[in-house]
């Protein structure tokens, strides 16, 4: 597996260490009192979002993780693919679920589903779609209500 790691001479690992060392960390950033930058409203700087953007582009799959990933959803590589479950782990399973109630939404759901199936159109703007969406952005919440 190829992972991307910066080359010292590259010129965006270049940009990212001086931006560093231009904002260094403060002892602040430090204390697990403080709460953190990103958790304060603060936006990131434009050079910080450009450094970020540049840096996840550079994170590519190469074809040898591609095909990786592929043969472990795939099975090849799974130990367990395709072979049924164990007696006893069915009965540890069994064991562990019985007693257990579904949730109550999940009653609601089974016996309101025709809210999801049903194709409606809004008055509006004579937009179709499924009930439950068009109920949120559509009829009384009608952009194009007048």
């Amino acid at each position: 597996m190829i992972i991307y790691t910066p080359d010292p001479q590259d010129d965006i690992f270049i940009e990212m260490k001086v931006w560093m060392k231009q904002n260094p960390l403060s002892p602040t950033d430090y204390r697990s009192d403080s709460v953190p930058a990103w958790n304060k409203g603060i936006p990131n700087s434009p050079e910080t979002r450009r450094l970020c953007g540049i840096a996840a582009r550079k994170k590519v799959m190469t074809d040898e993780m591609r095909d990786n990933y592929r043969q472990s959803k795939l099975g090849d590589k799974n130990p367990n693919y395709n072979k049924p479950m164990l007696e006893e782990q069915k009965a540890k399973l069994r064991l562990h679920m019985t007693g257990k109630k579904l949730p109550a939404h999940s009653d609601w759901h089974k016996k309101n589903d025709h809210h999801t199936k049903n194709v409606v159109a809004c008055p509006h703007c004579n937009m179709t779609g499924k009930g439950m969406v068009m109920q949120r952005w559509h009829f009384d919440n009608c952009s194009q209500k007048p």
